[in-house]
């Protein structure tokens, strides 16, 4: 089997993080599974193959560095729609199954909220 060049394995990011963004656009959740572990798994290739060259900047060509470049972008991107989507998820849960919601403060008492809590140490006046 023939060693990966950097240009093969940009190409190939590339690719994978165009099905992954056509993933996530479409919806297909079994999908999305399989394109983000398949590019994990070209990620993890990619910094084995990049790891002798480390730091990168004067071991790169400026037109793999714009490759790079981009596809940092196009993975914070695709990130972002990930987040998006999951928002969207636990917004629909809630609202199908209302048991599953623990709320992160206390549930107010009245209509402005609960009344002031005594910390203890002045629970009556004498005169």
């Amino acid at each position: 089997m023939s060693q990966p060049t950097l240009d093969s394995t940009l190409s190939a990011l590339e690719a994978q993080l165009a099905f992954l963004s056509l993933a996530l656009k479409t919806g297909a959740v079994d999908d999305m599974a399989v394109q983000a572990q398949a590019f994990q798994s070209l990620a993890v290739e990619a910094n084995a193959l990049l790891a002798p060259w480390k730091p990168l900047g004067p071991h790169l060509r400026e037109a793999d560095a714009a490759r790079l470049r981009v596809l940092g972008a196009g993975l914070a991107q695709v990130r972002e729609q990930m987040l998006r989507r999951q928002a969207l998820v636990e917004q629909a849960l809630h609202m199908v199954v209302p048991a599953m919601y623990t709320p992160v403060y206390a549930a107010a008492a009245g209509p402005y909220g609960s009344g002031a809590k005594s910390s203890g140490r002045f629970q009556g006046f004498s005169a």
